[in-house]
């Protein structure tokens, strides 16, 4: 079968299944006759920093560690490739631990899903900087939470400030060297109490110093067991990382409802699988695509009690680890759509359709 044939089937098969997700997330429903739009698939909870808020940073043995491999990935792909559209290649760890993560990258650029990174970059040297702009990386979000080595380290505990810089002019190199435009580079700044005095710095310097877009972001005090806390619980048990300018807000609005349902997913490196990306502990899975089809687990039952009591209000449960957002009314506000909004648009003109905080 020729290659245009082949693209015109895959785009029509997403684009009815992105009409089908559109009709199931808006009217709230509980079996879902299609796959997530978009795609969070862990390559490894093993990283080499210590960041405070974080799970893996802090230690925290309730998940069991390791990577993924290939051939589990492979298979996910074989499945839901065809039909979602963006694949988020991070979680818990740094994902260039995993050797196969370039094998990753380019299997889903293969089945036209768009992937996503997310690294703290300080695991990369000259060669694997060349093999990340060859691989066909779509978006490479650099965590760079501060402008000085000791700002920068308050959270990237572990971390080198030069070593982040230095990788950044390194991909820019390779990419002009091979006319390649991708991937697209994201400075996210984690806005805290340690570094808010140079929010505005980062603002005026972010493309001078290599990246194309620039992603200010809230400290995040709901990872982990975070989740089971309510705001004002977080709120004094966080309150040494927020910044203290109320320009940046510690909270978003909270939606009605969760956003991430009938419209997304988290697979852990061993085929666990998540209702969201914050969900921590292998005690919350929804079930395991190690031995069943993924679509069996996404419309199966811990996802439609999920669903129920969500959208419905009904069947509340306990057991299950959604009834937390429920009880503390802290359903998170991450929308796919003003995620892809903010990433292709300038920031000027994403910031008067939507305020980062």
């Amino acid at each position: 079968m020729k290659p245009t044939i082949i693209f015109k089937k895959v785009f029509y098969k997403k684009l009815w299944n992105a009409i089908n997700i559109a009709y199931y997330h808006s009217f709230n429903k509980e079996y879902v006759n299609a796959y997530p739009l978009y795609i969070f698939m862990d390559p490894g909870n093993v990283c080499n920093l210590k960041c405070p808020l974080c799970p893996t940073g802090q230690g925290d043995r309730g998940m069991k560690r390791g990577f993924l491999k290939y051939s589990l990935f492979k298979r996910v792909m074989g499945e839901i490739g065809d039909y979602s559209l963006f694949l988020f290649l991070y979680n818990w760890g740094e994902p260039f631990l995993n050797k196969d993560l370039f094998r990753f990258i380019k299997l889903s650029r293969k089945k036209l899903v768009i992937p996503i990174t997310s690294s703290n970059l300080t695991t990369l040297d000259r060669n694997s900087c060349k093999q990340l702009v060859r691989s066909g990386l779509w978006y490479l979000i650099v965590s760079l939470d501060g402008l000085t080595q000791e700002t920068y380290q308050k959270y990237r505990i572990g971390g080198d400030l030069n070593k982040v810089l230095k990788n950044v002019r390194l991909i820019n190199y390779y990419k002009t060297r091979y006319g390649i435009k991708r991937p697209k580079i994201i400075c996210q700044f984690i806005v805290n109490k340690y570094n808010e005095h140079e929010v505005d710095t980062i603002k005026k310097q972010y493309i001078r110093l290599g990246f194309d877009k620039l992603l200010l972001s809230r400290v995040r005090s709901d990872l982990g067991k975070g989740v089971f806390e309510d705001n004002t619980t977080k709120l004094k048990k966080y309150r040494d990382w927020f910044p203290s300018n109320k320009e940046y807000k510690l909270y978003l609005k909270n939606p009605k409802n969760c956003k991430y349902l009938n419209v997304s997913s988290a697979i852990n490196f061993d085929g666990g699988v998540f209702p969201c990306c914050l969900i921590y502990g292998d005690n919350h899975t929804f079930g395991n695509i190690s031995n069943q089809s993924f679509f069996s687990v996404w419309n199966g039952p811990n996802y439609l009690t999920a669903r129920r009591m969500i959208f419905k209000r009904k069947d509340i449960t306990s057991d299950l680890v959604c009834s937390n957002c429920l009880k503390n009314k802290t359903f998170e506000e991450f929308n796919g759509f003003h995620f892809f909004l903010n990433m292709i648009l300038p920031n000027k003109i994403y910031d008067l359709i939507r305020k980062p905080f």
